[in-house]
């Protein structure tokens, strides 16, 4: 039963989809008014344009498409019980900060509200992916802006409840009436619905920024107004909606053009006869209208809609001319196109992911489910007394079309597991259909049949859950309590990183050692950020104009900063980098106490080198001391140094540096200095007493705590002037 009645409404799997996508549309609102502004040069991202973006939405939501109607589907315990685990688990996983590549890279400053050149201004922070369509970045910057860097994954969260919701709904379309009551227990469409929704490849977006899980919802809606039966008086509004959620979905990244195309083709033909001209005009600009924003935007920045793809056709000079590829997954040759889907059950680490999930009995249950699907629907069809009989599985034979053609599209294209989420699911919801075919026949052996083949859903959710809690996920972050219990404190107070006393000393943050645009662009849209590895890779041909600019900035005494991660293998492995690169460490600090050890950054200000070397000393308490030789000229001088404990989190309790010298006969401490041992470096001036040494004086340094180790870097000694 629908809880309103008027047939000229479209149908949606649940009222939860309805508000995932007014959300949805709310942000592409802003994006298209902040392109305008961007192109005009009016201020972008005001009260105004805001508020114009939320009225268009109310008007969109309620007079453009209204409100749908939905299959009344009871939410049960189970469905409660499912949501809170799901939501509790995306939770927890978000109290440590998303370091995973992509977020560092791209994610976080693909959120940023407004458009800028990012090719003068700033000069690729996030390299090539940052001109990639944005709409699911930026759906997350409210939630950033709102609950802090670590909640602010919680969209997903949402997103992933919004998807239990629609299979849940689904799933009850197979559920209208028991062939056995015994068996009503394990055929509650919630219960079933959580194990085809938790699986290693969802749950593995849990606590990040990653934006596949988005696009999910509005896969499934498309799906679902495949397979409804059609309705004259709705056609219209259904056919536009389709359209216009295909456009999303294509929106929120390229790589879904595997499932858009045989979903769009089969609805065309699902309603070819009520196709005129201006429904196909109609629903040709709802598909175009989402993407069209960001395709704009880099035509006008690089001079190609889809960069840095097909730039054999565009020729954006911002890119070598050829066709991107990452040519590390998929398969190697012709030979492996056909085998791929049992390369994804028997060798699941080949070229399919970074991380590949070794648990994939439930697609071979899956495949086994489509195979009973086929038969009985070609048995019916075969049979002169079967054909209406047949006709019941005409929803499953078009989703089994959906998985088919999508997938051998996503194994011609990329053959990433990341990128076939949706056929994964849908491989599920597959599954789960045959599981509820049989077991509503009432028969003993159909439901023995049906139970045993899913049975390795169960073990795809332990698997899943158990392994993205180990750390075996895009941020690596392990089951640590202790490391949890650190970051807890920092839970909505972590809306700001930098603090304003570190923006003050940035003028210009210049990365060389990897791409972390995504965080140094959280200091503030005013400092330019340079990402070195794309000026000489995606930039290459235009690299000396850009390095040049950036020495101008040094040689101008402009705060230019770099960007690396903690511990003192990354000191070693950073400042050797210096010295080949040609640059100069002049100072150094933590970057944010709101991020800690190994997940957390230091910031070096840099200057050309001109002939200089980049020197460190470590200070242990045994006889392991740094050291250096200097000529004696006088009894005092000033040693100017960067001092800390790179290694500050393991134990966090203050010390001091000892700095003793030698002339081989005699030996005296020379000077200290005293670390607080907790997240900073310190730039600092201490005076040497070398009265009663003479000739080449050794100087070394010792830490005067065991288990602490400091490190001295660039020592510069200068006579003391005596007063």
């Amino acid at each position: 039963m629908d809880y309103n009645v008027d047939k000229s409404n479209w149908r949606a799997g649940s009222f939860a989809f309805y508000a995932f996508l007014l959300y949805t549309v709310l942000i592409w609102s802003c994006e298209l008014l902040d392109l305008f502004c961007w192109l005009t040069g009016i201020p972008q991202v005001t009260f105004i344009s805001r508020a114009a973006a939320l009225a268009f939405t109310v008007f969109f939501g309620w007079r453009v498409i209204g409100v749908p109607r939905v299959k009344r589907v009871k939410i049960d315990a189970y469905m409660v019980l499912g949501s809170i685990l799901i939501a509790g688990f995306f939770a927890v996983k978000g109290i440590r900060p998303d370091m995973s590549y992509d977020t560092y890279n791209y994610h976080l400053l693909s959120q940023i509200p407004g458009f800028t050149d990012n090719l003068n201004y700033h000069v690729m922070p996030g390299k090539f992916q940052m001109f990639g369509f944005r709409l699911g970045d930026r759906m997350f910057y409210p939630f950033r802006a709102l609950l802090g860097l670590r909640m602010g994954t919680l969209l997903n969260a949402a997103a992933m409840l919004v998807i239990y919701r629609q299979v849940t709904v689904f799933l009850a379309w197979f559920q209208e009436s028991f062939g056995n009551k015994a068996w009503k227990l394990l055929c509650r469409p919630s219960l079933v619905a959580f194990f085809v929704v938790c699986r290693f490849d969802l749950i593995l977006q849990s606590g990040t920024y990653m934006v596949e899980l988005l696009a999910l919802p509005f896969f499934l809606e498309m799906l679902f107004l495949l397979v409804r039966e059609r309705e004259e008086g709705s056609v219209r509004k259904e056919a536009f909606v389709f359209s216009l959620t295909g456009g999303i979905l294509f929106c929120m990244k390229m790589t879904n053009i595997v499932y858009l195309v045989p979903l769009v083709l089969l609805y065309i033909w699902k309603i070819r006869k009520d196709i005129t001209v201006p429904l196909f005009l109609f629903c040709l600009a709802a598909g175009a209208v989402p993407v069209t924003v960001y395709l704009v935007y880099n035509t006008v920045s690089t001079g190609n809609p889809v960069f840095p793809y097909y730039n054999t056709i565009f020729q954006s000079e911002y890119y070598p001319i050829e066709n991107f590829k990452d040519r590390r997954w998929g398969p190697a040759g012709p030979g492996e196109v056909l085998c791929w889907p049992w390369y994804m059950i028997r060798y699941p680490d080949y070229r399919l992911s970074e991380l590949p999930c070794a648990y994939n009995l439930d697609l071979a249950a899956g495949y086994l489910g489509m195979a009973g699907i086929l038969a009985a629907g070609l048995y019916g069809r075969i049979r002169k007394t079967g054909r209406k009989k047949a006709g019941k599985y005409r929803r499953e034979l078009l989703l089994i079309a959906v998985y088919v053609s999508s997938m051998m599209m996503w194994i011609v294209t990329t053959g990433h597991t990341r990128y076939f989420m949706g056929g994964i699911l849908l491989n599920g919801i597959l599954l789960a259909v045959c599981y509820l075919r049989l077991m509503n026949t009432g028969g003993w052996l159909p439901a023995l049949a049906g139970i045993l083949l899913i049975l390795p859903f169960g073990g795809r959710v332990e698997y899943g859950f158990k392994s993205v809690w180990q750390g075996y996920e895009w941020g690596m972050r392990d089951s640590s309590l202790d490391s949890y219990k650190k970051n807890a404190g920092w839970i909505f107070r972590d809306r700001e990183i930098f603090s304003q006393t570190v923006k003050e000393q940035v003028d210009v943050i210049f990365l060389t050692w990897d791409d972390y645009g995504g965080y140094a662009r959280l200091i503030g849209g005013d400092v330019p950020v340079y990402n070195r590895n794309a000026i000489v890779g995606e930039l290459k041909a235009h690299q000396d104009q850009y390095l040049a600019q950036v020495e101008t900035f040094m040689r101008e005494g402009k705060g230019v900063y770099d960007m690396f991660p903690q511990s003192a293998e990354k000191l070693d492995a950073y400042l050797e980098w210096m010295n080949k690169a040609g640059y100069y460490v002049d100072d150094m600090f933590y970057m944010t106490d709101k991020l800690s050890g190994p997940q957390a950054f230091n910031m070096a200000r840099l200057s050309m080198a001109d002939g200089r070397k980049n020197r460190w000393y470590y200070a242990y308490a045994d006889d392991r001391q740094g050291r250096f030789q200097m000529e004696k000229n006088s009894d005092h001088y000033k040693m100017t140094a960067i001092f800390g404990d790179p290694d500050w989190w393991l134990n966090p309790y203050p010390f001091r540096i000892i700095i003793t010298a030698s002339d081989g006969n005699t030996a005296k401490i020379a000077g200290t200095v005293d670390l607080t041992g907790a997240c900073e470096y310190q730039k600092t001036e201490t005076e040497l007493d070398l009265t009663g040494l003479s000739g080449t004086i050794t100087i070394s340094f010792t830490s005067s705590v065991e288990g602490k180790r400091g490190v001295t870097v660039n020592p510069v000694i200068e006579e003391a002037v005596r007063q």
